[in-house]
């Protein structure tokens, strides 16, 4: 092959490739546009917060009683001890809500006291939230009538059973909170607010309310937008 024929060839091939890189150019150029677009997203967050009434209370009376001789006057804690739960029977709490636990005795080896001091622990586990708070509030009755009995305020747990039939409602108020802020994120970028790239539900939590019966429930939801030109 002559070396113009060559020369020939390779001009053609170069015009080739020239021309067919213009055409293609285009393309590539409006494929990585949308590859860069698809890549644009904002992240935001979105809360929901509720607060319910406690639907069950968890606490335990300590009934107190001072004796010399802890069998022959057993006598003596014993009725303290019944006297304090037919007074909670009374004030509306269940007898299926009480539970005694094991005595605690603490011997004192002061002389000018009764040795012993033994105390009945009654467990109340309930759903009858504002009873039992009633009941707390009036143990200087028990008091007055000369029975000792401490409740320890840190030691009064509440809780809230029903959060399934709240969830729904709350994760669908976060989720709102969260596209109205990717919506005003994007109108400050002098953008349009795409489809969900990816969302994730926070878990959910609880927290003391402004009452000691009222329980914050919270759940945080993190959401990522596409953006648009």
């Amino acid at each position: 092959m002559s070396n113009l024929v060559k020369l020939l060839l390779g001009l053609i091939v170069a015009v080739l490739i020239i021309s067919v890189s213009y055409l293609i150019k285009p393309i590539l150029f409006e494929v990585s546009n949308k590859l860069m677009e698809s890549e644009r997203f904002v992240t935001v967050r979105g809360v929901a917060e509720r607060e319910v009434m406690a639907n069950h209370i968890l606490f335990e009376l300590k009934v107190s009683t001072l004796v010399d001789d802890i069998i022959n006057e057993s006598s003596k804690y014993e009725q303290n001890c019944q006297k304090a739960q037919a007074f909670m029977l009374a004030k509306g709490i269940g007898a299926q809500d009480i539970a005694m636990r094991s005595l605690e005795v603490f011997t004192n080896r002061r002389k000018d006291i009764p040795k012993n001091l033994v105390t009945c622990n009654l467990v109340v586990s309930t759903s009858k939230v504002l009873k039992a708070r009633e009941l707390l509030s009036s143990l200087d009755s028990l008091v007055k009538e000369g029975i000792s009995v401490k409740v320890y305020e840190y030691q009064i747990a509440y809780g809230y059973t029903k959060l399934n039939d709240i969830k729904p409602s709350m994760v669908e108020e976060a989720n709102k909170n969260a596209k109205d802020a990717a919506l005003v994120f994007a109108k400050h970028s002098n953008a349009t607010l795409g489809k969900i790239k990816q969302a994730r539900q926070g878990l959910f939590s609880m927290q003391d309310g402004r009452r000691p019966e009222l329980i914050k429930v919270r759940v945080v939801t993190q959401v990522d937008y596409y953006l648009k030109n």
